[in-house]
């Protein structure tokens, strides 16, 4: 079964490291740039959060991007281990596909890596000014 609230332990580890720093929800809306509205709905919506949100949030309260993201349900356990885009990847690929097995989404992540390598070879082959 599946969590109804997959938000809710990055929101209540967000709410700890919030109060240990003396920040009101508005003094860290302004840190992140993210609404309060946003903030509070992380605890209740029955989607993961984006990872772009996971990020700001993590980066304004000092919780490694990983384990924000392991938090918020939005990447496995696995991708605590992976470099930081790769766990973006990762993350949103599982948002965006929820219905897909981990395997396939392990494949369709392969192929992007590869795919994003092959384009910074053809960029960083091209001169500046021309298109590929």
């Amino acid at each position: 079964m599946t969590n109804p609230t997959p938000g809710l332990p990055l929101h209540q580890r967000a709410e700890y490291e919030r109060a240990r720093r003396g920040l009101t929800k508005e003094q860290l809306a302004k840190k992140t740039g993210l609404s309060r509205v946003t903030y509070d709905r992380i605890a209740t919506q029955a989607n993961p959060p984006y990872a772009d949100t996971v990020r700001k949030l993590c980066e304004a309260l000092g919780i490694p991007l990983a384990e924000g993201l392991r938090l918020a349900g939005v990447a496995p356990d696995a991708a605590a281990s992976q470099p930081t885009v790769e766990a973006l990847l990762v993350a949103e690929l599982s948002r965006r596909l929820p219905d897909v097995d981990q395997d396939t989404l392990a494949r369709v992540l392969e192929h992007t890596a590869d795919i994003l390598q092959g384009a910074a070879v053809v960029l960083a082959e091209t001169p500046e000014g021309t298109a590929p």
